[in-house]
């Protein structure tokens, strides 16, 4: 038999991963949820893209609704460069879509102008 090339997660790795993202993108302090989205920019930049997009797009979405301005602004700041055209991101619907709505609608002038 030839072992297969893709490897699903251990269920050992999930509960990792679920504990990664509950300790920071679900954290109740905003300095954690600013560590996530840098975490996930450097995801971004060394690794595949599928790794990004299955492993870590949904909480960080998420977090460009944030309730606290200082972690939009991180977001926006922060992703700017990967949701352009010429960034990796650049053709993710869900990234794009979100912060062309922060763009438009988010409720803090120095959101929108990031």
């Amino acid at each position: 038999a030839i072992p297969s090339l893709v490897r699903r997660p251990l269920p050992a790795s999930a509960a990792r991963l679920g504990h990664l993202i509950q300790t920071f993108a679900k954290s109740r302090y905003f300095r954690s949820r600013m560590v996530y989205i840098r975490m996930c920019d450097s995801v971004i930049r060394e690794s595949p893209p599928h790794i990004f997009t299955d492993l870590f797009l949904k909480p960080l979405v998420s977090l460009a609704a944030d309730p606290v301005k200082n972690v939009r602004v991180c977001w926006a700041t922060t992703m700017l460069p990967h949701v352009r055209q010429t960034g990796r991101l650049g053709r993710n619907i869900p990234l794009t879509s979100v912060a062309i709505r922060m763009a438009k609608t988010d409720s803090d002038p120095e959101v929108r102008r990031i």
